[in-house]
């Protein structure tokens, strides 16, 4: 983009931010995506990706936390967007938050559009409504990113050592947003 500013003395590399199109491609079917999770989760044995549906009864004890995240996961991966259909609800997911990023969507544009979707979809669709119920799907697959702020002028970012610094080192801006408002407190 031609108004990215590139951040080499926060130790970004030349081409990190360029997106290859082979990488860009789509999931295009459950196995793809099931590969996926079989990559977040090299622990679980081959048995348990069979039926996806039942695991979560056939285990004795509770299933620790990242299990739990495990059999989430499959169970959207077996679920249809609406009977019949050929995609399940994560594989939908997937692809529409990944459509929102490349078209550079709002979370209210995309909460806009799914909610239209929904309307248009056969009765008992699984397709979730909002922005914020796609993220909670999606979540555990570990697809999340830490907000770093920077300066006004771009003269740096707020981060490692400068992560609690209120001003910029290198033009004095403050990192925060000024009040506009000129409050008139004589009488």
């Amino acid at each position: 983009m031609e108004s990215y500013t590139f951040w080499y003395h926060h130790g970004e590399r030349v081409g990190e931010s360029e997106i290859d199109k082979e990488e860009s491609e789509d999931f295009e079917n459950a196995e793809e995506i099931e590969e996926i999770i079989r990559d977040l989760s090299p622990t679980m044995n081959e048995s348990e990706f069979g039926n996806h549906s039942s695991n979560c009864e056939v285990n004795e004890e509770n299933p620790n936390s990242e299990a739990l995240k495990f059999y989430r996961l499959l169970k959207d991966l077996d679920e249809e967007v609406y009977p019949g259909c050929k995609t399940s609800k994560l594989a939908a997911m997937i692809k529409l938050l990944h459509i929102k990023s490349l078209g550079h969507w709002t979370n209210r544009s995309f909460d806009m559009f799914v909610k239209w979707v929904v309307e248009i979809l056969p009765t008992g669709s699984t397709l979730p409504k909002s922005f914020y119920e796609a993220k909670q799907i999606v979540k555990d697959l570990g697809l999340s990113y830490k907000k770093i702020d920077s300066c006004i002028n771009n003269c740096m970012l707020y981060w490692k050592e400068e992560e609690n610094s209120n001003l910029c080192k290198i033009c004095g801006s403050s990192r925060w947003k000024e009040n506009s408002y000129a409050f008139n407190i004589s009488r």
